[in-house]
């Protein structure tokens, strides 16, 4: 187990060394967000510390699930703690989400949910624990 902490806290520390906790696609989507918004300077800087800080929670729950998928443990552990890292990733998105959306004014919100949220899939029932007798989708 310590061997898999020391490979942990090794691909953290090079993920911020290297810089890139914000990926190419989430630049893009800030600077759009900002200009369809047209954010004061304050929200700016507010939006941009939510969504690095978000970005850097999620690196690190991603650095974890590849340190999880390689561990000589079984199947079924990985297949569970991966599944909750999963869910701690979708937490993090969903709170992000909402701190941003508390620091627009009702008509940037309006917008915010209308043209720049990400939408999500309209199917979300399949999973890597998807149990087709037991879903209502399926049915």
């Amino acid at each position: 187990m310590i061997q898999y902490s020391v490979i942990f806290l090794f691909m953290v520390f090079s993920l911020f060394a290297e810089g890139q906790v914000l990926q190419a696609q989430d630049s893009t989507y800030l600077q759009r967000f900002h200009a369809e918004l047209k954010t004061t300077p304050l929200q700016k800087s507010k939006v941009d510390s939510i969504y690095i800080a978000a970005a850097t929670r999620l690196a690190i729950v991603d650095t974890e699930t590849k340190v999880i998928q390689q561990s000589d443990i079984s199947e079924e552990e990985i297949n569970s703690k991966v599944s909750l890292a999963n869910q701690q990733k979708k937490d993090i998105r969903e709170v992000r989400d909402l701190e941003i959306a508390l620091l627009l004014s009702p008509e940037q919100r309006v917008v915010y949910e209308e043209k720049i949220k990400i939408k999500k899939p309209s199917v979300l029932h399949f999973g890597m624990n998807h149990d087709r007798a037991n879903c209502n989708v399926c049915k």
